[in-house]
């Protein structure tokens, strides 16, 4: 279930923005030469070239560590092809499973250059940002680096690219389950999109909540990121008198009053909530709001690919 708040302050969106820490930690993995598929013949040379695509959560240009001091973390399946610098295809291979990929076997007299694929719902990050040739990304506007020269026949491990999520994109974010890209993997307990983790809960449509509070609850829990850390209710047991859901709109009526989990169908709801517990909060947000007394309008969307089971990212 992909569920898209929205939290209309003044008629904006924006509550949600990316925005990482800074490292200085190299990339060195080497990942499994057996993806790497010729069209050509490589040859018996002795140089060879890889690295790495990554998710640059706040398309900075370089890959830097998460709030729990991870690192952003790489994307499989991305096609990378390898040319020489008049333009003849050599070799084609998709990263692996944590994004590296690796050319070997090539001419140490040859140039070439690196072209990376871009994948539906990304953009390409700013290229060769920051003082690390390790931590940058090298693919420009055409998703192709710069022509690579080699040194006798060391290895060119510092060919990167980072991918920044289209804003347009939504968020797969259920109570839980849910991995950096939206995938649903029965592991991981929260949801995490341009760079916050959150869990939503509640349920329209159903009569959980104490009266006048008739048409179902609903809470956001944004546990850490750049929105700050807090609780947004309303019509919960907990809101205060004023919160409520009050009107809710849905493509398929026979699962959505109450609103429960359907082969398919989009569901949008509307109400009045307010900020709880909250703190480091985005500029926005706390130029806006007012905790435990503002009340404010939102706006949740839910289009449901069917659950349980892998519900539909994007």
């Amino acid at each position: 279930m992909r569920r898209s708040p929205r939290f209309l302050l003044l008629c904006t969106i924006a509550a949600l923005t990316a925005g990482c820490s800074d490292t200085n930690q190299p990339t060195s993995t080497t990942p499994n030469p057996q993806t790497n598929f010729a069209l050509s013949p490589m040859g018996e040379g002795c140089a060879s070239i890889g690295d790495r695509v990554w998710l640059d959560e706040n398309c900075n240009g370089i890959q830097d560590k998460r709030d729990d001091d991870s690192p952003e973390v790489g994307v499989a399946g991305v096609v990378v092809e390898l040319y020489t610098c008049d333009g003849s295809l050599v070799a084609s291979t998709t990263t692996d499973a944590t994004g590296y990929y690796l050319f070997e076997g090539l001419d140490e007299y040859g140039q070439f250059k690196v072209c990376f694929v871009l994948p539906d719902g990304y953009s390409f990050t700013k290229p060769n940002q920051g003082t690390s040739e390790g931590l940058d990304s090298d693919a420009g506007d055409d998703g192709c680096s710069d022509c690579i020269d080699f040194v006798d026949c060391k290895p060119i491990r510092y060919v990167d690219a980072g991918l920044c999520r289209d804003e347009s994109t939504g968020c797969r974010v259920t109570g839980g389950g849910v991995d950096e890209f939206g995938n649903w993997d029965g592991s991981t307990t929260n949801g995490r999109c341009h760079n916050d983790r959150y869990t939503f809960g509640g349920q329209a449509g159903a009569n959980t909540a104490l009266p006048p509070q008739p048409a179902g609850e609903w809470e956001h829990n944004n546990h850490s990121g750049p929105s700050g850390s807090f609780a947004f209710h309303g019509g919960t047991h907990s809101a205060p008198d004023g919160t409520e859901i009050d009107r809710i709109e849905c493509s398929d009526a026979g699962f959505c009053d109450p609103a429960r989990h359907a082969p398919a169908k989009q569901i949008d709801f509307w109400g009045v909530g307010m900020f709880h517990n909250a703190r480091n909060l985005s500029p926005i947000l706390a130029a806006n709001v007012v905790v435990s007394e503002s009340l404010h309008w939102f706006e949740v969307n839910i289009d449901d690919g069917g659950e349980p089971g892998r519900g539909k990212g994007g």
